[in-house]
């Protein structure tokens, strides 16, 4: 069993659970070696007082009240893959798509094929999603020639036309179509056939009506107003709250519970006391009926020995 010991105890050092103690400590204890069945061993030791030299890490939890206090109106929860600038949330949609069919997929994760309303979101689109290839934004010309609007049918205000090609001109290189939709391509824009795929980017405006305005998280929930933020967080507390009734120690305080009418009290408390001192009346009768046999046999022992002596003393 010492081998077997010594075995256990390399085998858990070189796992590094444990380290040699050169010199004497006050955190030594002993270990109590269980055979197992397969034949190894199981060591036992008493961490008690060891465990009292650690100290524990606190990961408190916080309370609703206090994450809504930290957020002190900042509203944007958006993705690690999205990008918030310019009021507003940017996301890419990697399937290659017609420009009817990316937007209706930017419409199905809660947005608008994009829109840029500025140099600032510009250049932050393009750093962040690094866009050297081509992508479908939401501008177009569709309905009246030489007029690009956004997907909310509102005059963009701010262009990036690549001058050098002679943008916008109606016109698409590759395909047999005209130029009524716009792609960004090496940070540049160009009008181009709305029939061609290529990846596409949603946005999303950011204001103070919309509490969560990134679309793309999944199980996402549109809040439009405090007073329904409210009442949300309302719902989250009921469901978060513990049924005490339905407790262990509850349950136990129910099924030993103390009957409060006076009649169980009294006839509880009466029976009680008659049958504890019957069964001590028991005991000591038994004890008694000893008492009395060891003290008739004393009796009669002295009584003969006493008769004994008297007889002999005649002879």
């Amino acid at each position: 069993m010492r081998e077997k010991t010594e075995a256990k105890l390399k085998e858990i050092q070189n796992m590094d659970i444990i380290e040699p103690v050169e010199g004497p400590s006050s955190w030594v204890r002993p270990i109590a070696v269980t055979p197992k069945q397969s034949g190894d061993i199981r060591l036992c030791v008493d961490m008690t007082q060891a465990n009292e030299a650690i100290i524990k890490e606190r990961h408190p939890i916080p309370t609703i009240d206090e994450i809504l206090n930290e957020l002190n109106g900042s509203y944007s929860l958006c993705d690690k893959n999205a990008l918030h600038v310019s009021g507003r949330c940017y996301w890419k949609i990697t399937e290659y798509l017609n420009f009817f069919n990316a937007h209706k997929r930017c419409q199905a994760e809660g947005g608008i094929l994009a829109e840029i309303p500025d140099q600032e979101a510009q250049t932050e689109i393009m750093v962040f999603f690094y866009l050297p290839r081509d992508i479908w934004i939401g501008v177009n010309d569709i309905k009246e020639e030489g007029k690009f609007v956004n997907m909310l049918n509102e005059t963009v205000s701010y262009t990036n036309w690549d001058w050098t090609s002679g943008e916008p001109n109606n016109k698409d290189p590759v395909a047999a179509d005209v130029g009524d939709c716009v792609r960004i391509s090496h940070g540049r824009w160009f009008d181009t056939g709305c029939f061609r795929t290529f990846h596409a980017l949603c946005s999303q405006r950011h204001n103070i009506e919309c509490k969560c305005p990134c679309a793309i998280m999944k199980n996402r929930v549109i809040i439009k107003n405090e007073a329904e933020l409210l009442t949300k967080i309302d719902n989250m507390k009921k469901e978060l709250t513990v049924n005490k009734s339905l407790l262990s120690s509850s349950i136990r305080k129910r099924t030993s519970a103390v009957d409060p009418r006076p009649s169980a009290s009294i006839v509880g408390g009466t029976i009680s006391v008659v049958i504890i001192a019957t069964f001590v009346g028991f005991i000591a009768l038994s004890d008694l009926t000893r008492v009395i046999n060891f003290c008739w046999k004393t009796i009669l022992k002295r009584w003969n020995n006493i008769k004994r002596a008297t007889q002999e003393e005649k002879v």
